[in-house]
């Protein structure tokens, strides 16, 4: 399973579980910043990536859209 497909496993199981409201609510409001600046979506994205550049950005993208 690659990084991508675990991010957005854990996404869908995350869904499912109390905390998707604020989680929900953290990564819909970072499209409001540029990706990876606002710090409460940093803990549900954060640990799934590697480095910097374009990858980091597309992994707050996909999540705040997801949400």
């Amino acid at each position: 399973m690659s990084q991508g497909e675990r991010f957005l496993d854990w996404l869908k199981r995350l869904q499912g579980q109390k905390a998707w409201t604020a989680a929900r609510a953290a990564l819909r409001r970072s499209l409001a910043f540029p990706p990876g600046a606002y710090p409460k979506a940093m803990p549900y994205v954060e640990p799934f990536v590697e480095g910097e550049g374009w990858k980091r950005e597309a992994h707050y993208l996909v999540a705040a859209l997801y949400a």
